[in-house]
């Protein structure tokens, strides 16, 4: 009972860094005045994607088995 909200801490976790790699991309983009141009790397895109979904469903699937227990439990 006691890692009950610990799923939480790692959904908060990702989604921060998520919204940091968002700022560090928009003010690196928007620094160069001159010449805007945007580099789209879509492999690393698609890496970068499939490892946050795959980290996501790891922390649904520990949630999910926390519950389980947590019901199974008695009080």
């Amino acid at each position: 009972m006691s890692r009950r909200g610990s799923g939480w801490g790692v959904v908060a976790a990702l989604i921060i860094g998520v919204l940091l790699m968002f700022l560090v991309g928009w003010f690196s983009f928007s620094s160069n005045q001159r010449r805007a141009t945007l580099t789209v790397e879509t492999e690393q895109i698609r890496d970068d994607a499939q490892r946050a979904v795959d980290a996501t469903a790891k922390v649904i699937d520990e949630v999910k088995e926390e519950t389980r227990q947590a019901i199974a439990e008695p009080d």
